[in-house]
């Protein structure tokens, strides 16, 4: 879009001309002749021209009679007369399109003569790219007489044919005629003025850099450099393929993910904290309800629709022309540009495109008729609680004055194997004989859904530390906010890992009511709204119960040795069971 009025650029002259006008020479020079032709301008040359009055009819509808008779420098390639097949439709166009979709895909900024060999990649006003060689413009004939024609603003070549507009893919999604996902994209777009497309003017007196001819572009917070969905879809260099869900499908997948992301209607989540001291007062973190689901809910449908073709997690995607043993082949699985793996990624695809896939300039687009991806794959994956890793200091807390700190260890190369594929565990050690160590996660990633469980024990025979597997007797519980706003705790006691198994090395034990017949509130916690976009969190309690004076129970382990602490969604744990 360009504006009438000048628009003003607040950045210093000096740095308008710190780079060397040489740099520009070879592009901005007229291929120079005595040939009257380059006295003229190239509106002068190719409206004088019989032979291209089919494309000066276009170009004046178009106003680009003017911007051709401007001093700004271009290459021009002109279709002759006839070679037009859509004139008609052009003629019929508004001037915003036609200019978009076919003046600019035939002009160009700085020179491009026909002197110089070998193939280059030529971007136009409307940024696509086009191959130019010595004898062809995207792939269509350079009239030998009518090529590197000088002009004082430029350079015409005259080509047979014309250069057809393939509009990319974050083009296409507002041409697709789906409301619900291009009025998504639309929204985070705005108007970008671009210095680097626009006619400078002069300096004024306060210093300020002007322009005579402004050019305002489109970005959109969603794509531009990445963006929010990490996909460059207006990139001409990149290729992906982009899934586009019917609005029936966007609709069915939107109330599928919000259900996820349920808040408190209050507007109000409370939780208790966990310091290096304990368990702390309740806390109440305020939350937008509705507008956070939405939020939240829409971003995470578009960031499963983009899937680039350089990943190689994608190499099985029909229209991913690589060379054969270029990439691994990882089946099914695909990786979408934000990096969400989706284990059913080709099967759901396969079955769910709708028509013919649609060619574009920097990819193919799927229509699709259901967003059928697995929710643990993205809406509602498994957590994993931070035992080691950067923010285990933010949630890993002990909490007991008989205990010695949690200390992160490595199982020995030589029982590695043993283990596998755990390599470290974090450890918690009884000062006495009659210590009873405990400790307190933060759970980070919790959605409103239900959970399996699962609490990941190392024996006391690790590392060949002891010749015996002794019995762990522990309880668990967990503190979060119910459905009727109060901080509620699910959990059970003395779970036993060990347990009639010395030669067990590892001990993967499902909390849940470990006596006689258990319902299902028994086997797995269910959170009434989700924990992530907030700062509270639920907080996972672990403590030995062990009772020293029992005959049986002072044999019992005393020592904590936990790899790992997962919350698997039941949606995932009932899909197992069905596979197996």
């Amino acid at each position: 879009m360009r504006l009438n009025k000048m628009v003003y650029c607040m950045m210093a002259a000096a740095t308008v001309f710190a780079a060397s006008c040489s740099d520009f020479d070879d592009y901005n020079e007229a291929y120079v002749t005595g040939n009257a032709e380059s006295k003229l301008s190239l509106w002068e040359n190719i409206s004088g021209n019989p032979e291209l009055s089919q494309f000066s009819e276009l170009l004046k509808k178009g106003g680009y009679d003017e911007v051709l008779n401007s001093p700004r420098f271009y290459t021009v390639w002109a279709p002759k007369n006839g070679t037009i097949s859509d004139y008609s439709s052009l003629m019929a166009m508004s001037k915003d399109s036609l200019v978009d979709r076919f003046i600019k895909n035939h002009i160009a900024n700085y020179n491009y003569n026909i002197s110089e060999t070998g193939e280059r990649r030529v971007y136009t006003l409307n940024d696509k790219s086009m191959i130019l060689d010595n004898g062809t413009y995207a792939g269509l004939t350079i009239d030998p007489k009518f090529k590197n024609v000088p002009s004082v603003n430029g350079i015409l070549h005259v080509i047979d044919g014309y250069a057809e507009y393939h509009p990319n893919l974050y083009e296409y999604i507002f041409e697709a005629g789906v409301d619900s996902l291009s009025k998504y994209f639309k929204h985070f777009q705005y108007d970008y003025f671009d210095a680097a497309k626009s006619v400078i003017g002069p300096i004024d007196s306060l210093g300020r850099q002007t322009y005579s001819d402004s050019v305002i572009v489109k970005r959109n917070r969603l794509t531009y450099n990445g963006g929010l969905i990490n996909a460059e879809l207006a990139n001409e260099d990149s290729t992906y393929t982009l899934l586009i869900p019917t609005d029936e499908a966007y609709k069915n997948a939107y109330e599928t993910v919000k259900k996820y992301y349920r808040y408190p209607s209050s507007n109000e989540i409370k939780y208790k904290p966990i310091t290096s001291e304990g368990v702390g007062k309740e806390q109440v973190v305020q939350v937008k309800s509705d507008t956070q689901t939405d939020s939240i809910a829409r971003i995470q449908i578009a960031r499963t629709l983009v899937f680039s073709h350089g990943n190689t997690y994608n190499s099985s995607l029909p229209e991913n022309d690589v060379l054969e043993g270029s990439y691994q082949d990882k089946g099914d699985t695909l990786c979408s540009s934000y990096n969400y793996y989706l284990s059913n990624g080709m099967d759901f695809i396969k079955k769910h495109t709708v028509g013919e896939v649609r060619t574009q300039s920097n990819g193919y687009a799927r229509l699709i008729d259901s967003l059928a991806v697995y929710s643990w794959d993205v809406w509602c994956p498994g957590v994993s609680v931070d035992l080691f890793g950067q923010k285990a200091s933010q949630e890993v807390y002990p909490f007991s004055a008989s205990c010695q700190p949690p200390t992160i260890k490595r199982i020995d190369n030589n029982y590695r194997a043993e283990y596998w594929p755990y390599e470290r565990y974090l450890s918690l050690e009884p000062i006495g004989n009659n210590s009873k160590p405990e400790i307190y996660f933060n759970m980070s990633g919790i959605r409103a859904a239900s959970y399996g469980v699962y609490i990941i024990l190392l024996p006391d025979s690790l590392n060949r530390e002891s010749s015996e597997n002794k019995v762990t007797q522990f309880d668990v519980d967990i503190s979060y906010m119910g459905e009727d706003g109060k901080i509620k705790s699910w959990g059970f006691t003395k779970l036993k890992a060990f347990e009639g198994d010395a030669k067990n090395k590892i001990n993967i034990v499902k909390v849940q009511n470990p006596k006689g017949v258990s319902t299902d509130a028994d086997k797995t916690i269910t959170f009434p709204y989700a924990y992530v976009s907030t700062t509270a969190k639920p907080y996972l309690h672990m403590k030995i119960n062990r009772n020293n004076y029992s005959s049986t129970e002072k044999n019992y382990s005393q020592t904590l040795r936990i790899a790992g602490i997962i919350l698997v969604p039941v949606e995932y744990e009932e899909y197992l069971t069905n596979k197996e």
